[in-house]
């Protein structure tokens, strides 16, 4: 992954093969150890990014909404049935 092209958001969706999980699970089990346990989980990615090839997709043009809340899904719903989201 090229660090100029990295600006956005992740947004949840991702495809990992098994070599990365376990790879994963064992840094995430590093930056247990190290206290980390309030840190966000791409904290345990960013040392596997040296070994691993990381590839993303743009979707800046696609209607999205981050739900966190029950009031944040009510708005998604809403906004799903007009012509915001239509493609």
């Amino acid at each position: 992954m090229i660090q100029e092209n990295s600006l956005g958001e992740f947004i949840g969706v991702a495809r990992l093969s098994k070599s990365f999980c376990i790879a994963f699970s064992a840094s995430l089990s590093r930056l247990i150890d190290a206290g980390g346990k309030s840190d966000y989980f791409e904290a345990a990615i960013q040392p596997l990014l040296d070994n691993f090839d990381v590839y993303y997709e743009d979707v800046s043009d696609l209607p999205c909404i981050e739900i966190d809340f029950v009031e944040d899904l009510d708005q998604a719903q809403e906004l799903v049935h007009n012509d915001l989201f239509q493609l």
